[in-house]
């Protein structure tokens, strides 16, 4: 008896979580698009800087 229960509470906790990532996913695509621009220009502007003071020190 308690098998049974567990494959159906299973089953059912699967398809809920399976539909909650799907609308996660699709809530939050444009979310992690806008995230990862802003990390990349930051990562980006990082890197410009550390070149800019590196030349700095670099050239006289």
């Amino acid at each position: 008896i308690t098998l049974p229960r567990r494959s159906i509470t299973w089953r059912l906790s699967w398809r809920l979580t399976e539909v909650y990532n799907k609308s996660a996913s699709t809530l939050e695509t444009p979310v992690n698009r806008a995230g990862r621009r802003l990390s990349q220009t930051i990562t980006n502007t990082g890197r410009h800087c550390q070149r800019v003071v590196t030349g700095g020190i670099r050239s006289p």
